[in-house]
């Protein structure tokens, strides 16, 4: 209940280097070269390390069996945002492995398929390109769309450099934005619903496949329309990289090999790239089919 000040610092470290494209693996590296020592006085693990990133607790959400149970009593460390935009960072894998080698594909987690809504992941075919997700179905739902990564990351990289060079953080709100009438109702009848659903499981109307399923598409809603309530934390994510110099500040990190921390940076201004189909002559780079949606800042 009570905030330990030297413990909260190295938790707030932890999650800056993560929004920074940090690993598990190398924070808890670095940690224990500085000689820092868990809560418990251990050193530190990778499984520590995602084991604070997964806590709620450090937000000031209150947890019940597995479950949110509203806030906390206790002061949060991790402003919510910034909670969140980690627990994104993290939901999407962090490479894919092609034949040539290690390839880290700067834009995981955003190539979007416009013909399935799938994900399109990094291949691990000869050429590097982003696959949709279903081209390893069986029959008609099967998936060819690919898309070649080199020209895609270069293009999608241009436009966030545009962005970064004219963005203006001066005056970024440091306080959240209460939702709506409206939107606090259709929450209020969404769980309302969870909690019909649970009683139907309970009772064995709905299988639990059926129950997970159902549940996570209402909890989605809710997660949306939550999020209305969310500061992004925009300066923080976003340091030394806007205005004038945006484009030597990200030239700098790519030859530094800090791809983790520009893709968390794509991923921060950019929702999606959507890929439509290919209509350009064979053998040509369509840039026409490229669609950039852009997060809300």
């Amino acid at each position: 209940m009570t905030v330990i000040e030297a413990e909260a610092v190295i938790i707030r470290e932890v999650y800056a280097r993560c929004l920074e494209g940090g690993s598990p693996g190398e924070i808890a590296r670095e940690l224990n070269e500085r000689g820092v020592l868990t809560g418990s006085g251990k050193a530190w693990q990778p499984y520590a390390v995602r084991s604070v990133l997964d806590s709620r607790h450090v937000t000031g959400i209150r947890v019940f069996r597995g479950q949110d149970a509203g806030e906390g009593d206790w002061p949060a460390i991790i402003d919510r945002g910034t909670w969140r935009e980690v627990q994104e960072r993290r939901s999407y894998r962090a490479s894919a492995y092609d034949r040539r080698g290690w390839r880290f594909y700067l834009l995981r987690g955003l190539v979007v398929c416009k013909k399935c809504g799938w994900r399109m992941a990094g291949c691990t075919s000869k050429d590097a390109c982003y696959m949709c997700a279903k081209h390893t179905y069986l029959g008609p739902e099967r998936c060819h769309r690919r898309i070649g990564a080199a020209r895609l990351e270069e293009f999608v990289t241009d436009a966030a450099v545009e962005l970064l060079t004219n963005l203006d953080v001066t005056g970024t709100p440091s306080a959240a934005i209460a939702l709506s009438a409206a939107d606090e109702a259709v929450i209020n009848i969404d769980e309302a619903e969870l909690v019909e659903l649970k009683d139907m499981w309970t009772s064995r109307e709905l299988s639990t496949r059926e129950y997970r399923a159902m549940r996570k598409t209402v909890e989605d809603r809710i997660t949306t329309l939550r999020r209305k309530t969310i500061v992004r934390p925009t300066v923080e994510v976003l340091a030394g990289l806007v205005g004038a110099d945006a484009r030597t500040a990200w030239d700098r990190l790519a030859e530094g090999g800090e791809v983790g921390r520009l893709n968390a940076v794509l991923r921060f201004l950019f929702a999606a790239v959507i890929i439509d189909e290919h209509r350009a002559p064979r053998g040509t780079f369509d840039y026409s089919r490229i669609e950039i949606e852009p997060n809300p800042l």
